[in-house]
């Protein structure tokens, strides 16, 4: 079975985030985002154990500087940051690019002189010559809901109809007035779906969408995540935005969402270099230190992008028709009991009972291993 990833960056976001801060000097770094670590998605494309095109490509986000345009398979958009940025400007352009790799389909540059790149390209992409079966879409921000716009518009192609499509989605913002239907709806050819939310992001034209026909054919399953929208793809900052010189305290969230998505993929049948490799210990105590932050996190929600949303004390997810407020979502809402949140997300939950009941450990020693998770549970 031949499987095909496609890598879908966030807005102002490229393949070369996947550098840590460390190594990059200030003239080079991205004005929009710093990761202590490298961005989540420009990793995981970093990571492929085969070369580009064979079975994977990674596509720059809107407003990212126009780096792949002149490397793109069909002509070149080259739209302004600033449209990229504010409105998207791109995304539809990124979608047809993908689409023509995807279908190994280079009408655009075959039979023109030059376009050595495109042609190299796909001499590797056809080196695969085993028909595709399954494609799997990994994104975030916007790249996140390209996913939703791709998955749709595979389903609309006579050629690719028929491939099963898996969603790894993370804090999928379309931006304002951006909610059309090709972006916030999936269709039958999505088989399963993930996604990542951020819980304090407070910024006006930051409202994440969540499919509201959530009727896929496998697996669904949604993470709630502390921190802001770049939180969740490792930026460690108490900010949580583009500050430099700032503790980088905030890594939990970035790992635990990193490591989710490395083991999703790896079950999808992705081969991944370099992957964190966390043992379900190791996240739990990520999601204890999670609990002991939380009062930080939630001061993450004085700073924005854009300007801030006073008219509500938690963020909204939406679709094309309606906004919710995230205590409205059963998939968002931590595990209460008596009324008191003990848990980050269900993920959270189910791991720790399981961890507990597959090792055999008694109250005592998972109270070692997780003091506040355990002491909040004693609290009940």
């Amino acid at each position: 079975m031949s499987i095909f990833t496609i890598f879908f960056c966030g807005t102002g976001s490229n393949r070369n985030d996947s550098t840590p801060n460390a190594a990059i000097e200030d003239k080079d770094k991205n004005s929009a985002w710093f990761f202590h670590d490298g961005e989540l998605i420009s990793t995981l494309a970093k990571n492929m154990a085969t070369p580009e095109f064979y079975n994977w490509i990674i596509v720059d986000g809107p407003g990212s500087g126009n780096l792949q345009e002149e490397n793109k398979w069909i002509k070149p958009g080259n739209h302004s940051n600033m449209a990229g940025q504010l409105f998207g400007n791109g995304w539809e352009n990124n979608v047809e690019h993908a689409l023509a790799v995807l279908k190994a389909a280079p009408f655009f540059f075959a039979q023109q002189e030059g376009y050595h790149t495109q042609k190299k390209q796909f001499q590797i992409r056809t080196t695969n010559s085993q028909p595709i079966e399954v494609v799997n879409l990994v994104g975030w921000s916007r790249g996140g809901v390209t996913c939703h716009m791709m998955a749709n518009a595979m389903a609309e192609d006579p050629k690719l109809r028929h491939i099963k499509v898996n969603i790894f989605a993370i804090d999928p913002v379309p931006g304002l007035f951006q909610f059309a239907e090709h972006r916030t709806k999936i269709k039958p050819n999505v088989h399963d779906y993930y996604a990542v939310y951020a819980r304090h992001e407070a910024s006006v034209g930051f409202t994440p969408v969540m499919p509201n026909n959530l009727d896929v054919r496998g697996k669904i399953a949604i993470y709630a995540m502390p921190g802001r929208h770049a939180t969740v793809v490792g930026n460690a900052s108490e900010t949580g935005d583009g500050v430099k010189n700032l503790p980088t305290d905030f890594t939990d969230p970035g790992k635990v969402v990193r490591c989710l998505v490395e083991k999703q993929l790896t079950c999808w049948g992705v081969k991944l270099n370099n992957t964190l490799s966390l043992t379900d210990e190791a996240i739990l105590q990520h999601y204890d230190t999670m609990l002991a932050d939380l009062p930080k996190y939630l001061l993450m929600r004085k700073n924005v992008y854009t300007v801030r949303d006073y008219f509500s004390t938690e963020r909204k997810v939406g679709n094309e028709s309606q906004n919710k407020k995230w205590s409205e979502l059963s998939m968002l809402a931590s595990p209460s009991f008596n009324g008191k949140n003990i848990f980050i997300n269900q993920h959270h939950m189910n791991l720790f009972i399981n961890y507990q009941s597959r090792m055999g450990l008694k109250e005592t020693d998972m109270a070692k291993k997780f003091p506040i998770t355990y002491q909040l549970i004693a609290e009940i």
